[in-house]
């Protein structure tokens, strides 16, 4: 038996085959669809669409331009955000107790 039958409507890494691929890429042309004709609903002008689409990206370009990454980021990926704010050892920040 070959590894892409070995389960069925699934191949053996995990990926879907089939019938269960089609259907969810007819519901996320349905979800997209109802979302484009909600939208027209608002008013909006269409260029804000690509915009809300692409933002998230193009904010993300500001951490590439003139940044040390070996400083910014960790070995493994996580990005250091600074501190937010230091508490002594007995919970006090700016005089206030917070703990």
């Amino acid at each position: 038996m070959s590894t892409a039958t070995a389960t069925r409507g699934g191949i053996a890494d995990g990926t879907k085959a089939g019938a269960p691929t089609r259907l969810l890429r007819l519901e996320g042309a349905a979800l997209l669809a109802g979302s484009l004709l909600a939208y027209t609903t608002t008013g909006r002008p269409w260029w804000v669409v690509p915009l809300t689409l692409l933002l998230p990206d193009l904010s993300a370009v500001g951490y590439l331009g003139g940044t040390d990454h070996d400083q910014l980021f960790t070995r493994d990926g996580w990005m250091r955000m600074g501190d937010m704010c230091e508490i002594d050892a007995e919970g006090f920040h700016d005089g206030q107790r917070r703990l």
